[in-house]
């Protein structure tokens, strides 16, 4: 077993490899301004522009950057490579950690070829960082419900890490806790566990041990004490807004909206010149969103099934009007890996029907249901599942395997749910 995981760990090495060497080019873009954050910082020592803090981005990934720059896109590469590399490690970990090692080599080789994650490596986003960080938090929250108050602590913190690393991450924090109250508080007292609200509250404290830090200095710096980033109300108004609308009633079916015209017209209208501008851009395209939703409710429901649509989609969109057909089956046999791999997944939750609220399964769809919730109000598409990448291959796994439930059960009840 060990021997087939250090093979496909290697395998995974060389794709990750000859696609960054191949799409090496595309690391010099900075489509979300995250080089440059982590330039500001090496300059200046500051996450901003110049000496001007700003919390328009989340922090993780440019503080990563910022050490690495001084090799530029090959620094960037080798940051990628070190986070991809560490997150198929992590499937099969995760594998292990809910007693299932003799799927570890299946997860790790999905991981290993998926191509939404092979993709964003070549890419200065942080779809990457993200997916190992939900990696590392699904290992954690299965180590931890056998590991009591310190196993809670540790999840708590790895949570923090992963809202560091993307604010969208905050609705499974609040999902998680929720399950470790509901666990305290539904179940019988003559069963329930003394610890269990201890374990509650020593998650909630990890959480604010590493989030403290940056909620503090967002309080110091911009006078608010910003959890996650001022970019959400960009982010809804991307989503909910007169022209996209207009583009889901006219547009042919699959078609994707070229924003284009919307940043050119919206954004000089949104000025972060200074911290009070920032924040202030913020509340007003929240409330922008807000005033669109309204005023046509029915378009708003309409466009946030397209965005689940989007977010669970197996094909990924057309990037143009015009496409070779190389593309066109390159498209198309993504679609037909991913529609293989959901399937097992469902089996495998179907299998694994008993134990669903034992760990990882349990994180796996709060995941799940967090990220999709988020993404049907707010801007989707195929790369913001990148996060869910270890969950459903574990899934897919354990489909392919055809376990018995009685069999998946035993596996994984061994610890007590925290």
């Amino acid at each position: 077993m060990l021997r087939k995981c250090l093979g496909i760990l290697c395998l995974a090495l060389v794709l990750r490899a000859g696609v960054l060497v191949v799409e090496f080019g595309t690391l010099a873009a900075d489509p979300d301004a995250y080089r440059a954050l982590a330039a500001n910082l090496r300059q200046h020592g500051v996450l901003g522009n110049g000496e001007r803090p700003t919390a328009f981005r989340p922090p993780l990934y440019p503080l990563l950057l910022a050490p690495v720059l001084g090799a530029g896109d090959r620094g960037i590469a080798g940051l990628h490579f070190v986070l991809g590399a560490g997150t198929v490690i992590l499937a099969g970990l995760l594998a292990r950690a809910a007693g299932r090692g003799e799927l570890a080599p299946a997860a790790m080789l999905l991981v290993a070829v998926d191509p939404i994650l092979l993709r964003q490596s070549t890419v200065v986003m942080t779809e990457t960082l993200a997916a190992f960080c939900a990696a590392l938090v699904l290992v954690v929250a299965t180590f931890a419900q056998r590991r009591g108050t310190i196993g809670a602590l540790a999840l708590g913190a790895a949570l923090g890490l992963a809202v560091l690393a993307r604010p969208t991450f905050l609705a499974w924090t609040g999902l998680e806790i929720l399950a470790l109250g509901a666990a305290a508080v539904l179940r019988p007292a003559a069963v329930r566990p003394p610890a269990a609200w201890v374990r509650a509250g020593a998650c909630v404290v990890g959480l604010a041990i590493v989030l403290g830090p940056w909620v503090a200095r967002n309080r110091a710096a911009l006078g608010r004490p910003i959890v996650g980033t001022t970019h959400g109300g960009f982010t809804l108004l991307l989503a909910n807004n007169p022209e996209f609308y207009a583009h889901l009633r006219t547009a042919p079916w699959g078609e994707v909206w070229d924003s284009a015209r919307f940043n050119a017209e919206v954004t000089p209208r949104l000025r972060r010149a200074t911290t009070q501008a920032e924040l202030a851009s913020d509340e007003r395209a929240y409330r922008m969103a807000r005033e669109h939703i309204e005023r046509e409710p029915a378009m708003f429901a309409w466009s946030c099934l397209v965005r689940l649509g989007r977010f669970w989609s197996p094909l990924p969109h057309r990037v143009g009007s015009t496409e070779s057909l190389s593309r066109r089956a390159l498209r198309w046999a993504i679609a037909v890996f991913y529609a293989f791999e959901f399937a097992a997944a469902l089996y495998g939750l179907w299998l694994l029907r008993g134990a669903w609220a034992s760990e990882p399964w349990r994180s796996t769809l709060l995941l799940a249901l967090a990220l999709a919730a988020t993404h049907a109000v707010y801007w989707s598409d195929l790369r913001m599942r990148a996060p869910l990448t270890v969950g459903i291959a574990l899934l897919a796994s354990v489909g392919w395997r055809g376990s018995r439930p009685g069999e998946t059960a035993r596996a994984t009840s061994d610890g007590a749910s925290i």
